[in-house]
């Protein structure tokens, strides 16, 4: 699978309220991220995202457009 599917399917996962799965399938035990409202731990995220799925079921996204850098070195 390629980077930029892995990416997709971890947000369609995560907008199903699935974030658990996804981070499961994808995210290792060192992630990070640096969304500003939140910790940087994976944990705080995917509780955060599953939470935001159970408040809003009704929302849906749709993935536009999918951007891929290099592999350097």
């Amino acid at each position: 699978m390629k980077k930029k599917e892995i990416a997709q399917d971890f947000l369609k996962l995560a907008a199903k309220g699935e974030s658990r799965e996804a981070f499961r399938r994808y995210a290792g035990n060192g992630f990070k991220h640096h969304n500003v409202y939140f910790k940087g731990d994976g944990h705080t995220l995917m509780t955060a995202m599953e939470e935001a799925a159970n408040k809003h079921p009704d929302i849906s996204s749709e993935i536009q457009h999918v951007l891929e850098d290099g592999n350097p070195g």
